[in-house]
């Protein structure tokens, strides 16, 4: 059967090719784009970008329930790691393998880095975009990958690359700071804090890049094109950058845009000084009908003096029932609003479930038999007093990230057992931080606070760390003391200026 199928798709191939060599069409049947089988990401929202992007390109892309009609397919993998040029910005590589159904290695295969700090499935986009409208390296990939696919369908071998006279100036990629994209003919702005600026990129060139200027000044290429002059911006006004890169062949291409001062380090200095705090830190360990937990009450007890010395309002409760808890939050949430506090902070210690993609705080009286949805106090619940707040920064603190008591016993939290919180999306102005990544367990630790509370603890009180520095500090930390079985995570959608805890 499967010949015989084989047969059939041979003779189709045949038939449209014929039609479309009398008719001036491409070589190539119809095509399939799809994510490959087993990759870690799901990429969905790349799809629809590739499939417009070869429509561009006159081929007949087929999707949904006619994708079975195609002739060949085109599969979409990433993989992610970080940018080369800047160990703190992430890199997607997109791969993209052309296949022919009847042969099971890929007919071509061409890849797309690129380094940004959206998440993995814009990343993801804007790398097959660049690599079908890139110039420089981008182009000459992008076209041995369809020179390939050509050929292939032709029956004929693949052409060897003719020397063709370069006409194109280099192509200028600037990775940090981002640049947003901009409509045609209009300035791109760069936000930038003040301070000494690293410009961060690469210029490449097939015919080799002779020099780069920056406003006129000389500026270092290694053997890869990597340039990272600095420059030195104030909060008196707006920095243009003018970028011009010359080949060995007398081609050049400019790239400008304008660096926006985000905020001077003074002004950022006197906004911390002055924001008015108000923290809620819970700590329960002592459950009766469920596993006891040593360290909550400590963790609390240490989360509230710290946060104290840091110029919040602390309001502290430990071992709360349902009904203690609730009251907390709410009062918390009428303080916050009322008094007209600037930044919100809610420290969670104790055991913590998800049912059914949510998370619950689980007060002290609840059994092995209590009913979670019911019994419990939703994580929602203190998301909603704090949105309502209206505050320029809320924080959302849970290292609540322990074995689920009610089904399976743990003394401690144990991170080698099943487990762990649901993920969550940040709500606007907002850091939510877990003791954990989600569906992962934490650990207790061997000391009087738990392995993530004493990494926060230490690093809170660093001067001049901007908060999504803190979070990652902590994370280095516990990923080393637990051998990376545990992994802190954070989702955040922090606006405006940058939050320090101490300055």
């Amino acid at each position: 059967m499967m010949r015989f199928r084989l047969s059939v798709l041979s003779v189709l191939m045949g038939s449209w090719l014929a039609c479309a060599t009398v008719f001036g069409a491409v070589a190539e049947p119809p095509v399939a784009v799809v994510v490959k089988t087993g990759s870690t990401h799901e990429l969905t929202s790349v799809l629809p970008v590739l499939q417009g992007l070869l429509r561009e390109r006159k081929y007949s892309v087929v999707a949904g329930s006619q994708a079975g009609e195609a002739g060949w397919r085109i599969e979409l993998s990433c993989l992610t790691d970080k940018c080369p040029l800047d160990a703190s910005v992430p890199r997607v590589i997109v791969k993209l393998e052309a296949f022919d159904p009847g042969q099971p290695e890929p007919v071509a295969v061409v890849r797309a880095p690129h380094c940004s700090v959206q998440s993995i499935d814009q990343a993801a986009s804007q790398a097959v975009t660049i690599l079908f409208k890139g110039r420089g390296a981008y182009e000459r990939d992008r076209e041995a990958f369809f020179r390939q696919i050509g050929f292939h369908f032709s029956g004929k071998q693949v052409a060897p690359v003719l020397a063709v006279r370069d006409t194109v100036g280099p192509q200028i990629d600037v990775i940090s700071p981002s640049l947003p994209e901009a409509a045609r003919g209009m300035a791109r702005l760069a936000k930038a804090k003040t301070g000494e600026v690293a410009i961060i990129g690469r210029v490449t060139d097939p015919s080799k890049v002779d020099r780069l200027t920056l406003n006129g000044q000389s500026v270092a290429l290694d053997e890869k094109g990597t340039f990272q002059p600095v420059v030195q911006l104030t909060d008196r006004g707006d920095y243009p950058i003018l970028l011009e890169a010359q080949d060995a062949v007398g081609n050049v291409s400019r790239l400008e845009f304008t660096l926006t001062p985000q905020m001077a380090q003074r002004i950022a200095a006197a906004k911390s000084a002055v924001d008015k705090r108000l923290a809620l830190v819970i700590g329960n360990g002592g459950y009766k009908g469920v596993p006891s937990l040593g360290n909550p009450v400590n963790d609390a007890d240490a989360m509230a003096s710290s946060l104290t010395s840091l110029g919040f309002r602390v309001i502290k409760c430990t071992n709360v029932d349902r009904i203690a808890l609730i009251s907390a939050i709410n009062t918390f949430g009428e303080v916050l609003s009322k008094e007209n506090y600037t930044v919100g902070m809610v420290y969670y210690a104790g055991h913590g479930v998800q049912r059914n993609g949510l998370n619950y705080l689980v007060p002290v009286e609840v059994t092995k038999q209590s009913d979670v949805e019911s019994e419990c106090v939703g994580l929602q619940h203190i998301l909603n007093k704090m949105e309502a707040a209206n505050t320029r920064v809320n924080i959302l603190v849970m290292d609540a990230c322990r074995n689920d008591p009610f089904v399976k016993p743990a003394q401690q939290r144990d991170a080698g057992n099943s487990g762990g919180p649901a993920s969550i999306k940040a709500p606007t102005g907002t850091l939510i931080a877990f003791a954990t990544a989600p569906g992962s367990t934490a650990a207790d630790g061997t000391g009087k606070n738990g392995t993530y509370t004493e990494s926060l603890l230490q690093h809170i009180q660093k001067p001049n760390v901007s908060i999504e520095s803190v979070f990652r500090l902590v994370r280095t930390d516990v990923m080393q003391k637990t051998n990376n079985e545990q992994i802190p995570w954070e989702s955040t959608s922090l606006t405006g200026d940058e939050f320090y805890f101490r300055r």
